[in-house]
């Protein structure tokens, strides 16, 4: 019986048409050279040096919008690392090093890593949240969390000559003590940190709904609610209305207190510093 030439052919298959050398030598020079390109385009981040990438790095508030620092002039570590350093430094000598305005708020920071917030925690966990661009500065932001439940957030300013970290979102900086202000010791301070969202709390000194409108701040450094006010259809209030938009945001803000009010936790707001915790 004479074999079936499908079965003759998965036995015996034709062979391959010879294939010129040159052509096979071309075929392996553009292979390499692709891989070549591939690998340069594709290598970690980690192995190009001080060098910041597009994915690490936020654009500069000086520059071109959507621009990028200049590898050539970046100096010191990356944004991640640099947190790093911050979260895991011993000593006030090392922070100093990393903020950036060592000047203004070096005094501040030994302060609050000797006696307050930061005198006890314990950093757990540094998460990366993104990037924020304003039209002030650019900066990449991370999430602290600490071993006892709470959490922090650390900005990581962006230049165009290297990164520093923001200090005072950090510790939640207030130019005066909440204790202060709440006792009625200080009547006013220039900047305070807080979450911030509609209110409509009208009462005592600030009861008139056609004069005021109402807010409610809550910081994780205050155990209960403030209740904040600012003149209606002033610049301060437009501010503040478009800001929230109906949520709870972060706001750095100047405040004051009116005869008994900070006893009732209760505030003006005279300017809207920043829309967030970085100035």
């Amino acid at each position: 019986m004479i074999p079936q030439k499908r079965e003759r052919d998965s036995l015996c298959p034709t062979p391959a048409r010879k294939v010129p050398g040159r052509w096979v030598a071309g075929a392996a020079i553009a292979a390499l050279l692709l891989g070549l390109i591939l690998l340069f385009f594709l290598r970690p981040a980690h192995e190009t040096g001080n060098a910041p990438s597009k994915e690490s790095l936020a654009a500069p508030a000086s520059g071109k919008e959507g621009s990028l620092p200049d590898p050539n002039d970046w100096q010191g570590p990356l944004p991640a690392e640099l947190a790093r350093l911050f979260t895991t430094a011993q000593t006030h000598a090392q922070r100093l090093e990393l903020i950036a305005d060592p000047v203004k708020d070096g005094y501040w920071m030994e302060r609050f890593f000797r006696e307050g917030g930061g005198a006890k925690e314990k950093v757990s966990t540094l998460t990366p949240m993104g990037s924020v661009n304003t039209d002030r500065t650019s900066f990449e932001r991370f999430q602290v969390s600490l071993e006892d439940g709470g959490n922090r957030l650390l900005c990581v300013i962006v230049s165009t000559r290297g990164a520093k970290v923001d200090f005072r979102s950090y510790a939640r900086f207030c130019s005066e003590s909440w204790e202060d202000l709440l006792s009625g010791r200080s009547k006013i301070a220039e900047e305070v940190r807080v979450f911030i969202e509609p209110g409509s709390a009208y009462l005592h000194e600030f009861s008139d709904d056609l004069k005021w409108s109402s807010y409610i701040a809550t910081s994780p450094d205050t155990p209960e609610p403030l209740y904040f006010y600012a003149a209606r259809d002033s610049e301060t209030d437009m501010e503040l209305a478009e800001m929230t938009g109906g949520a709870a945001m972060r706001a750095t803000l100047a405040i004051r207190s009116t005869g008994e009010s900070s006893r009732r936790r209760q505030f003006e707001v005279t300017d809207v510093v920043a829309a967030g915790w970085v100035k």
